[in-house]
């Protein structure tokens, strides 16, 4: 195509008579008018919860017992034992009482100390226990071995398949 041919073609609006565009595409005062109602929707309803809450709260209180003069100036009454971490009463919230914890076991864990001193019963710490078992293996306890080999054998056992219990003598 060359020059001549562009200027040649008729407009759009010679071809289609009957079509037209509208000369404005959004019309302002309706989009106001929908912004006041939405926030007058919003403010009734930010209403009526605050009534709600105001209602129930009411409610609430009037439902409280009133308090015994005998109990005016006492300390307030806690809740039988055991009470839930951060309750009232509770001396430790949740994330002390685990602190607590940790830092016990790992004490014990790092320590040396007496389980049952008569009995002569003892604990390291466990880096020198774990070395220690490394080095000397597991210790073998034959008395304990051969009291359950004793303890199992006299136990009855159950066969599968609907077959009958046998007894081990």
């Amino acid at each position: 195509m060359n020059k001549d041919d562009n200027r040649e073609m008729p407009l759009e609006d010679d071809l289609n008579p009957h079509v037209t565009f509208e000369a404005k595409d959004i019309r302002a005062h309706q989009v106001i008018l929908w912004g006041v109602a939405l926030i007058v929707t919003l403010l009734v309803s930010q209403w009526i919860v605050w009534r709600t809450f105001r209602s129930m709260q009411a409610s609430q209180e009037r439902s409280q017992p009133a308090i015994s003069p005998l109990r005016v100036g006492m300390p307030p009454q806690l809740p039988p034992e055991p009470r839930l971490q951060g309750a009232p009463g509770h001396s430790m919230t949740g994330p002390q009482d685990l602190q607590s914890a940790l830092r016990n076991a790992s004490a014990q864990l790092n320590s040396y100390g007496w389980v049952n001193q008569a009995e002569g019963v003892a604990h390291i710490p466990i880096q020198q226990a774990m070395d220690t078992v490394v080095q000397n293996g597991l210790p073998s306890v034959p008395a304990v071995a051969a009291a359950a080999a004793q303890t199992q054998a006299a136990k009855p056992v159950a066969v599968q398949n609907g077959a009958k219990a046998v007894r081990n003598e």
